[in-house]
């Protein structure tokens, strides 16, 4: 938490160079093609330049901007998404107590909580496919989302000069975990359709015939 609290501490000094930053990273954004990634690009740098101008009440949430940032790439891969996300929409602040981006595990659970419940939906557009392959391609296909959201979070972050020290440590953790989880969903789920070997049926002895009984 020391980087935040710098963070929030020099954040009057340093808030006018990144709203620059982020600025300039809005306006490169802002001149491509207009895609859907760039558009969402462009939405998490007016998010976060917002967030700026308040950062000395509200601090900055490294944490936040990588949740949002990189669910709504899952929902893109998954298909259907468009974000309704308000570009005045502040971050809560690290030291909130309600802040449930406060840890690389908080961050993580979320994320995995989030894109690993869009299974059965998934699912049910692949009826009649094997069940392992469609888990396995469930968790390709939300992981690549993950990755690509990760990727422009890290971006607006190098372009605000903050994704150094704990802030980079902890986003680095959370990717850690949120594979980890994936890997583990996969790993439960393809065991959960292993068919339980059968054991060959045991005939009862044959107690016909005749006994002798000795005298």
């Amino acid at each position: 938490m020391t980087t935040i609290n710098n963070m929030q501490q020099n954040a009057a000094a340093v808030s006018t160079s990144k709203e620059s930053n982020t600025s300039n990273v809005t306006s490169k954004i802002a001149s491509q093609k207009p895609t859907a990634s760039n558009m969402r690009a462009s939405q998490n740098a007016m998010i976060i330049e917002a967030s700026l101008k308040v950062s000395v009440k509200a601090g900055d949430n490294p944490q936040g901007l990588l949740f949002r940032s990189s669910l709504e790439s899952v929902y893109e891969s998954i298909g259907g998404f468009q974000s309704k996300i308000d570009p005045d929409y502040q971050m809560p602040s690290m030291n909130d107590a309600n802040n449930p981006f406060a840890t690389p595990e908080g961050t993580a659970g979320v994320i995995l909580g989030f894109s690993l419940g869009l299974y059965e939906r998934f699912a049910a557009s692949h009826k009649g496919e094997d069940e392992a392959e469609v888990a396995a391609k469930f968790i390709e296909t939300i992981r690549g989302g993950f990755e690509k959201g990760y990727g422009e979070a890290v971006d607006i972050l190098e372009a605000l000069n903050v994704f150094d020290g704990n802030v980079k440590s902890e986003i680095q953790k959370t990717w850690d975990l949120v594979q980890k989880g994936y890997d583990d969903w996969l790993s439960d789920k393809l065991a959960s359709f292993q068919k339980p070997e059968t054991q060959p049926e045991t005939k009862p002895a044959d107690v016909t015939g005749d006994t002798k009984v000795s005298d």
